[in-house]
């Protein structure tokens, strides 16, 4: 009798202590997800609720999903053992991150029924629309009643409803008093987005496009300076700020930002060295300076600071000085006087041509002792028209460009232009390189789907990706 006692004891003890042991192993891992499970928004792996209320709740949530992107989550189960159902609640709604990233307006409606305790667990994103006050009232006007009552449909039904109105109608009401500012700002970003990619285009199409250009031949932290500081100024003004960012506000920016630039090019410009100016010919200082200050007289007038005024003058002195005034006679020492009439005369047909192609100008000065005759040859920056390879004329067109091998991954490109001389109709290539193309590293994009901030109406496979800081209240029923 004894013995058959002490058995029994031992067999109960064993029943209980594995019973214990099976409710202490329930985790987050082996709760239904219902999104993936593709049963919408409610876990009822228990089967508490009847299929009409999961298929009405379902529709709730779906809508309130897509008209404001709030995402809940129901889940009732029969228990959880010994854990915490806040604790619980916590776990759950971090492991399914319920809500969209970024916006984390997530919800979690939990009900444990072998505890008796309904918990709302809130997301960053909703904590100012549903706050633990708001969350305690609803479960005990609406949900705490009839699961007193065991009705645990009408407890999660109604429950749902109150949360999907709260939720519909601070969204409307927020909405409404910030239509005309929410207008304004997009408007502002819009406007400021387009103007940005329009400077940025602008200046790399009309201006980094051309070998010559001033902001190409500058440091490459003045050309990112350039060309990304209006856009970083706009945006930060729009965004930042209430001003209303129009044309004029663009037009200001973008011509403050080519002023100074032009101010600091022309202020570092540097043709030669002090040293080398003494031992170069009056010419080829001429044509140097000229085609380094290209231009100036038009940035002058659109961008007339004080500095680019003082410049432009300078230089337009130092070019006049260094074309007209008088050479000394190689012979006699003598002044030399610019020949202004019938200089075409004292020039061979060969400068004629090339006068005319207009890759050069001749500056004639003649001697009144000896009729010694200096010819000064100017160049007109004309990059079609070269010196010719076999007669040494100015003379040469550009007629052709071709790509003999295209660049790529692995093999530098090469290619030549072709040349005409119209004087002696010497025929002669130059040849070009193209650089090796380099292989850009594929970015990881697999990230892109979980940050999307569109509602999917409960077709997607997952939740948003949102977080939880522990907001929300519980009620024991």
């Amino acid at each position: 009798m004894f013995k058959n006692l002490c058995l029994t004891i031992l067999l109960l003890f064993t029943v209980l202590h594995c019973f214990s042991a099976t409710s202490d192993n329930v985790t987050v891992d082996s709760i239904i997800n219902p999104k993936i499970a593709g049963t919408g928004y409610v876990s009822d792996a228990g089967h508490i609720l009847n299929q009409a209320t999961t298929a009405e709740v379902n529709a709730i949530l779906k809508q309130l999903d897509t008209d404001t992107t709030a995402q809940v989550a129901v889940v009732l189960v029969n228990t959880i053992g010994t854990k915490v159902p806040k604790d619980f609640a916590t776990d759950l709604f971090r492991h399914w991150q319920l809500g969209y990233k970024g916006l984390n307006n997530g919800l979690l409606i939990l009900i444990v029924k072998d505890q008796r305790r309904v918990e709302f667990e809130v997301g960053y994103g909703l904590e100012g629309v549903i706050p633990d006050i708001i969350s305690n009232r609803i479960q005990q006007q609406s949900m705490i009643p009839y699961l007193k009552k065991g009705d645990y449909n009408a407890a999660v039904l109604e429950g749902v409803k109150n949360l999907a109105e709260r939720v519909s109608t601070e969204k409307n009401t927020s909405a409404e008093r910030t239509d005309d500012a929410d207008q304004s700002f997009v408007y502002r970003i819009l406007f400021s987005s387009l103007a940005c990619g329009l400077h940025v285009v602008f200046t790399f199409i009309l201006v980094l496009a051309s070998k010559k250009s001033k902001l190409r031949q500058s440091p490459v932290l003045v050309m990112i300076a350039v060309i990304f500081a209006p856009p970083i100024v706009i945006m930060l003004l729009g965004a930042l700020t209430s001003i209303e960012i129009n044309y004029i506000i663009v037009l200001i920016i973008v011509y403050c930002t080519w002023a100074i630039f032009y101010g600091y090019y022309f202020h570092h410009l540097k043709v030669f060295g002090k040293r080398d100016a003494k031992n170069i010919s009056r010419d080829i200082q001429y044509n140097k300076w000229k085609e380094a200050t290209r231009g100036l007289g038009t940035y002058t007038l659109l961008f007339p600071l004080p500095y680019l005024i003082f410049f432009y003058t300078k230089i337009q002195g130092k070019l006049k000085n260094l074309r007209y005034l008088p050479y000394d006679c190689p012979k006699c020492n003598a002044k030399m006087h610019l020949v202004t009439t019938d200089q075409e005369s004292l020039l061979t047909d060969a400068e004629k041509c090339a006068e005319k192609l207009g890759g050069v100008t001749y500056d004639v000065w003649q001697c009144d002792n000896d009729e010694n005759i200096l010819k000064v040859e100017l160049t007109a920056g004309n990059s079609k028209v070269i010196r010719c390879q076999k007669c040494k004329n100015f003379t040469a067109v550009h007629t052709d460009h071709k790509i003999d091998r295209k660049a790529d991954y692995t093999h530098i490109g090469e290619g030549h232009d072709q040349y005409l001389c119209e004087f002696c109709k010497a025929e002669f290539a130059i040849a070009f390189i193209l650089p090796q193309l380099i292989m850009s590293t594929p970015g990881n994009s697999s990230d892109n789907d979980s940050s999307s901030g569109s509602s999917s109406s409960g077709s997607s496979d997952s939740w948003g990706g949102g977080s939880s800081g522990g907001g929300g209240s519980g009620s024991s029923y």
